[in-house]
């Protein structure tokens, strides 16, 4: 190799590479040797072509050796090249790397750009030879695409093709693309293995420059297969790979499993490759990717279509998604708050949790939790990130009420989960503490409990058990106060109402009018809300509830009631009566303060009066002294 001259050597290497191609690749004359070769019959083109290791060896040893014997202006990457196998193609970019890193070691910074450029990443067609020159980029990702579809059709012929993932189930709540994720969508997307050889054989044919492999080429290539070419990624421009070949590359740098790159690039292709978010769906690229892309919307919105298969990943993967992803960063991105936490796959994703992970969970919510004590530790782990997420997604989602699209305001009569026990009230307790979402706790709460009372099913004691959550003393709206007001006052006309404890009245009804009366009739409505405790501990927890209200704030309208506790109205008026009185003693302590400033004022403007006295008495004798001066000097003159 030595004494060979560069061009010579260049047509030397072309002639290498071809021989480790296949058989319909190389010169007629390798081909009659084969042809007469006395090996049995479909055995000589598996014996000469499908090389040994050491073959390859072989080959990659004189590759190397005839490539060091090249200058920098005839190491022309072409399809000459481009023709051996996977390896020698390989091989021919690194040494092609590797030559012209070391011809430009001696350029500075700026000179070697122009000469990369001008030399080896432009593409040009030779004058003399009519021969084609590709970058490094070009190369590579031509000769990839030659040997995935070559592996890919391979495989598929002889039975050992990989099974590509199933179509996804759009039909999931949540598992929809949005706009921003379906721009630039893929070719064939769940498509069927009906017709892949159609589109194997069009790969044949050739593909443009920037065209992009068909996605069934991408999920049949069997892994084996794809690991050997993983390399070729490392000579090939990131930004400009096509989507479904650069989602492949990252599947085969986890093949051999080199992570971090392939992190790399998925962060660089992440925002333009459906298919690469479809495999992260799939399961084919781990879900921990999205961190470092959880910036750009296609991250929430991948993350949804991962959560809207809860029921087919189960309780554990649920859990690991919303630990390890929304909670742990990407719910401080303002997409994740409209992509996910407004979305209702939420809202049933919170009623599956609370179920335990049941099959059809999100139906029926806590109604189905079989309790704490027979149920399995990833049951109730699963309820305890379902809390985390029902606390994020509370206000956003309106307390879960139903609401009315065109006011807002909540329906009565439609069903919620509150009504149906699928969410229960002791979730209430994890609301956040602002003002928005304290306000939908009191309206859930008075919305449960006035359905209670009204089928006979709520006593005060649980009244009493749940008015804690609605952190009464801190309500200043008069609407939801008055509403909480109504309800105590109705409680405490029931139980006044129960016979022999303060009704005096011993007139009964006569036989006809009993005979009338209902079941539901001849019991009093007080009796349900006593309980099975004492009248005298429900009238003590009503009072204690109806001292929470700041009732002054309401009209006095709704104060004129005898169904409420006289001492309690007095109470709260002698307390309006003291905030008046307090406020009145500030108001004349800022009048005091305000009169000895004026006064203190009224000092200072006669002391300034005093001195402005005595520099209109000193401006007067300067003026007459000026005066003299002027009649002086005319004088003198």
């Amino acid at each position: 190799c030595a004494e060979l001259s560069s061009r010579e050597a260049m047509s030397l290497l072309e002639q290498v590479v071809r021989l480790t191609g296949p058989p319909e690749d190389q010169d007629n004359d390798v081909s009659t040797t084969i042809r007469s070769a006395r090996l049995p019959e479909g055995a000589a083109s598996q014996a000469l072509f499908e090389h040994t290791v050491a073959m390859e060896d072989a080959f990659v040893h004189a590759i190397v050796s005839v490539s060091s014997q090249l200058d920098p202006r005839d190491f022309r990457l072409g399809p000459p090249l481009a023709m051996g196998s996977a390896r020698a193609s390989l091989e021919i970019l690194r040494a092609f790397r590797n030559r012209f890193s070391g011809a430009s070691a001696l350029l500075d910074s700026t000179m070697r750009s122009v000469a990369m450029s001008t030399v080896s990443m432009q593409a040009v067609e030779l004058k003399d030879s009519k021969r084609i020159e590709w970058t490094e980029h070009q190369f590579a990702l031509h000769v990839l695409r030659l040997h995935v579809q070559k592996e890919a059709t391979t495989a598929c012929a002889a039975g050992t093709a990989r099974k590509p993932p199933s179509p996804p189930d759009t039909l999931l709540i949540g598992a929809e693309l949005d706009d921003e994720a379906t721009l630039g969508s893929c070719v064939g997307v769940g498509g069927e293995m009906e017709g892949s050889d159609a589109m194997l054989g069009s790969e044949a044919a050739g593909l443009a420059e920037d065209e992009d492999i068909a996605e069934v080429i991408c999920d049949t290539i069997p892994d084996t297969s794809l690991a050997h070419l993983a390399d070729f990624a490392v000579h090939m421009e990131t930004h400009a790979i096509p989507p479904i070949l650069a989602a492949m590359m990252v599947r085969a740098w986890l093949l051999v499993r080199k992570e971090d790159r392939a992190d790399a690039l998925f962060q660089a292709i992440f925002p333009t490759s459906p298919k690469v978010r479809t495999m992260v769906v799939e399961g084919e690229i781990s879900a921990a990717f999205l961190r470092g892309v959880q910036r750009h919307q296609a991250a929430s919105t991948t993350l949804r279509r991962m959560l809207a298969r809860y029921e087919i990943v189960g309780p554990q993967r649920v859990c690991e998604l919303l630990d390890g992803l929304l909670f742990d960063g990407l719910i401080e991105e303002e997409h994740a708050y409209h992509v996910i936490l407004k979305h209702q796959l939420t809202k049933h994703l919170i009623l599956w949790m609370r179920s335990g992970g049941l099959k059809g969970g999100s139906a029926i919510g806590a109604a189905g939790f079989c309790g704490a004590i027979t149920a399995t530790t990833e049951a109730m782990n699963l309820r305890v990130v379902g809390e985390r997420l029902f606390q994020v997604a509370f206000t956003v989602h309106g307390g879960f009420l139903p609401q009315d699209p065109q006011n807002g305001n909540n329906h009565c009569d439609e069903a919620c989960p509150w009504d149906t026990g699928a969410l229960d009230l002791s979730l209430l307790a994890l609301a956040p503490a602002t003002e928005d979402s304290l306000q939908l706790v009191r309206q859930v709460l008075l919305r449960c409990v006035r359905r209670r009372h009204a089928v006979g099913a709520g006593s005060i004691a649980m009244l009493a058990e749940d008015w804690l959550l609605g952190r009464w003393t801190l309500c200043r709206d008069p609407v939801v106060i008055g509403e909480a007001f109504a309800l105590l006052t109705n409680s405490w006309r029931a139980i006044a109402g129960l016979p022999g404890l303060g009704d005096m009245s011993d007139q009964g009804l006569s036989a006809s009018e009993a005979a009338i009366i209902t079941p539901s009739e001849r019991t009093p409505e007080g009796v349900p809300l006593v309980g099975k405790g004492s009248r005298r501990v429900a009238e003590e927890l009503l009072m204690k509830m109806l001292s929470d209200l700041e009732v002054w704030r309401l009209p006095q309208r709704e104060l004129l009631t005898p169904w409420v506790p006289g001492h309690i109205l007095a109470c709260h008026v002698a307390a309006q009566c003291q905030q008046l009185e307090e406020r009145q003693a500030s108001l004349v302590e800022e009048t005091r303060e305000n009169v000895n400033e004026i006064a203190r004022l009224q000092r200072v403007m006669t002391q300034l009066s005093g001195k402005l006295e005595k520099i209109d008495v000193r401006s007067q004798i300067c003026m007459q002294r000026q005066a003299d001066l002027n009649d002086t000097l005319r004088q003198l003159r």
